[in-house]
């Protein structure tokens, strides 16, 4: 199941900071996924990637938090993610956007293509911080 290939993979990836994980949980990630390693969001993200079809036959579609975006930690990965594989959307879902009994975090839904950018694509970001929840 593991080894196979898919053309979509979608998921709400764990989210475990680095100094909250076990030491061989850590040493795993730092050895596999050194450019990611900092949160166990982003080690999903690579992982996913890994599990879809290449040359743009495989999509990865995940919640995760936005924080890597502009974090300086995150670098490597992000420009080694803009040199390989294509975004299709990158929409800010905010602190509202995903909430659990304790507290709210900024999260995004992330969409990629799993092949080379020909820098013929159009970047789409959308922010739905503003946007208020209704209840009746």
């Amino acid at each position: 199941l593991l080894d196979a290939r898919y053309h979509l993979v979608i998921t709400n990836v764990p989210y475990l900071a680095r100094g909250k994980q076990h030491e061989l949980l850590k040493k795993y990630c730092q050895t596999h996924y050194d450019d990611a390693k900092n949160d166990l969001a982003n080690v999903f993200l690579e992982r996913c990637l890994e599990l879809c079809y290449s040359e743009g036959n495989g999509v990865v579609q995940v919640v995760m938090p936005q924080n890597w975006l502009f974090l300086g930690s995150y670098k490597n990965q992000r420009i080694k993610l803009l040199n390989n594989i294509q975004f299709n959307l990158i929409a800010l879902l905010g602190p509202k956007g995903f909430q659990t009994p304790m507290w709210d975090f900024n999260v995004q839904l992330l969409t990629l293509s799993n092949k080379n950018i020909d820098n013929q694509f159009i970047r789409l970001v959308l922010t739905f911080s503003a946007f208020q929840r209704f209840t009746s």
